[in-house]
């Protein structure tokens, strides 16, 4: 009889499906699709008609964790920090007892240093320039270069952690001191990514407990600049994006003068993306295969990126717009449960990545939901914060939102404008201006907004507050283009 219940408590414990969901910050559907045949192939779901909740990382991420749009869980440009968000707002809070959850993050918004360790177990930055997963990166966690290399050597894993300092500043002095950019070299490290990666592997095969698991990979953002390991892409190896003006670009009304830098970033970027395909993949076939128990993965992004095509309104970057570069993004499900209804693929209907939290809760209790919708939406309140002002100009601090009602989507914003555009499924990434007018849709106070933007902007002004950044964490955004 003892026996026999040992036998049900393990079956009942292996019951507990594993879920990791791989964040690949700011990749594009279009360029998923084209540049990453390798997790396509490997995923027994691909829908086509995902939708970001909003256009960078820290409203979107709150999104992905609450399921709420930025003005109603408060994170957004003039807040931007988790302080108002409880363990409790979050689907992760709704997880069974059992689970262990982890975030290993490349991205610093994504971390200890705005909040985000509350939601967690177990939080881990790991950032670009780190070679040694297992090690510490203490120029991270130091004043100085001399301060890390004392910390090194004082600490634990020294020999690792001196490998971290010494990638870190390499790859530092390559991006940021005059002499050193431009050298026709390889940086010696991504963006993070192979570290993030081990990281995660390890904290789902080294557990005996059922594990979620969130990672944030920021190998596709800025800078974009040449690693090693990266596949030929095309471009000289003395390019970087340092030599191109994000603002000129996006205020010049004519694309003439930029055309080759605008190229050569573009090439970077889905390089970056095969890049991802390739180490995402090796993950994918390691981690399902190393854990005793099921284990499903969700690829996903939290925003894309425009690159200054004509359906990107020609912007670059991922500020101050809603088009479909931004919020078009993959989804793919490898080794999913068996029961349960696959999400609709071929319908038309879209899949709102807010509902990401009730979908890993199915996955968790070994069931597939059809999280997918006849509408989505999806808002920013303000621009992203990028290093450099943009021209005094009120539209790129407005705030803006969009609904999506099968192949419409209807974008409005503080100022007064509304603009519908023309969706077709066989192209991602993409919308056609079908028509303008001003003022703003009465979908303006439909769920899930209820709240008037233009209110919703006020309020968030008047109730704006600032995260105290050490200086290794305002260095590390300042490195990917934030302040």
């Amino acid at each position: 009889m003892e026996a026999d219940l040992t036998a049900d408590n393990a079956r009942v414990t292996m019951a507990h499906r594993n879920v990791v969901v791989l964040c690949l910050d700011t990749v594009r559907a279009d360029s998923f699709r084209v540049h990453a045949d390798r997790i396509r192939d490997r995923a027994a779901i691909v829908h086509g008609g995902c939708r970001a909740p909003s256009a960078w990382s820290v409203p979107s991420h709150a999104s992905l964790f609450t399921g709420e749009l930025p003005h109603r869980h408060g994170v957004h440009t003039h807040a931007r920090h988790y302080d108002g968000v409880g363990p409790s707002d979050t689907f992760l809070g709704d997880l069974p007892d059992a689970y262990h959850t982890a975030c290993i993050s490349a991205n610093r918004w994504v971390s200890d240093a705005f909040g985000v360790d509350r939601f967690f177990d177990e939080t881990t930055f790991v950032p670009g320039g780190t070679v040694v997963p297992d090690a510490p990166n203490p120029v991270w966690e130091a004043d100085g270069t001399l301060s890390a290399l004392h910390d090194a050597l004082t600490g634990d894993q020294s020999l690792g952690a001196l490998a971290n300092v010494a990638a870190d500043r390499v790859r530092a002095a390559m991006l940021d001191h005059p002499r050193l950019q431009g050298l026709p070299v390889p940086a010696p490290t991504d963006n993070g990514g192979t570290a993030v990666l081990e990281r995660a592997r390890r904290a789902v095969v080294d557990r005996d407990d059922p594990v979620v698991c969130f990672a944030n990979l920021m190998d596709a953002h800025a800078p974009y600049w040449h690693w090693r390991g990266m596949a030929d892409h095309g471009v000289s190896r003395r390019w970087s994006d340092r030599r191109l003006d994000t603002w000129a670009v996006n205020t010049a009304g004519d694309m003439g003068p930029f055309a080759d830098d605008v190229g050569a970033l573009r090439a970077l970027y889905d390089a970056r993306v095969r890049y991802l395909d390739r180490i995402v993949a090796e993950f994918l076939d390691s981690v399902v295969a190393a854990t005793a128990r099921e284990t499903t993965v969700v690829v996903t992004s939290d925003h894309g990126h425009n690159l200054a095509y004509p359906a990107d309104r020609g912007l670059l970057d991922h500020t101050s717009s809603l088009t479909e570069g931004l919020l078009h993004v993959p989804f793919a499900v490898v080794n999913p449960p068996t029961d349960g209804a696959v999400p609709s693929l071929n319908d038309g209907r879209h899949l709102p990545l807010r509902r990401l939290g009730s979908f890993v809760e199915g996955l968790v209790d070994d069931h597939l939901r059809d999280v997918t919708a006849d509408r989505a939406a999806a808002e920013v309140v303000g621009r992203t914060p990028t290093w450099d002002d943009p021209p005094d100009d009120p539209r790129w601090d407005r705030a803006m939102r969009c609904v999506y009602d099968g192949d419409v989507k209807t974008v409005w914003d503080t100022t007064g404008e509304t603009r519908r555009y023309d969706l077709a499924a066989d192209r991602p990434s993409w919308q056609s201006e079908a028509g303008r007018r001003d003022g703003v849709p009465a979908a303006d106070t439909d769920p899930p907004f209820g709240v008037p933007v233009e209110s919703a902007k006020q309020r968030a002004v008047g109730r704006s507050s600032t995260a105290i950044l050490d200086d290794g964490t305002a260095r590390h955004l300042e490195q990917l283009g934030y302040r």
